[in-house]
């Protein structure tokens, strides 16, 4: 599978809720958060994250190095659910997201790492749906 502007909007198409739409869509690689993330070569997962006009935060991560041969794991979070929220530049001018969310039994972390550009990959928006993203998320940070 080649990850494209295409294969992005019909990860978020069955998410989307009745009338809802993203208003930021970008190409990411999703890290570990677990005890054993600095260990194993699986560490970073590629995907897509996405900023909803109805408050939510929509991911889509592949798993597997053989993307075409599974479904990406999709998740929906609240951004009102936020209770941490950092983002950082990096010195390759990349911006790693770290939101915490409350749960049940602990708290749920989601890390991303987003770049302006996306060399080889067909996302032609990459830089201003970051943007966007950066914009939208901004109001929920502490």
């Amino acid at each position: 599978m080649k990850f494209n502007q295409q294969n992005m909007d019909e990860a978020f198409a069955a998410m989307l809720l009745p009338g809802e739409s993203c208003i930021a869509s970008v190409y990411c690689v999703f890290k570990r958060t677990d005890f054993f993330a600095g260990v194993g070569t699986r560490n970073v997962l590629p995907g897509f994250a996405a900023c909803t006009d109805r408050g939510r935060l929509l991911t889509a991560r592949f798993p597997s190095l053989l993307y075409f041969l599974c479904d990406c794991e999709k998740s929906a979070f609240e951004m009102s659910f936020i209770k941490k929220l950092k983002i950082h530049k990096n010195i390759f001018r990349q911006y790693l997201i770290e939101a915490v969310f409350p749960t049940e039994r602990k708290d749920f972390k989601l890390k991303f790492q987003v770049a302006p550009k996306v060399l080889g990959e067909s996302f032609p928006n990459q830089q201003q749906e970051l943007e966007e993203m950066l914009s939208v998320l901004s109001r929920y940070e502490i």
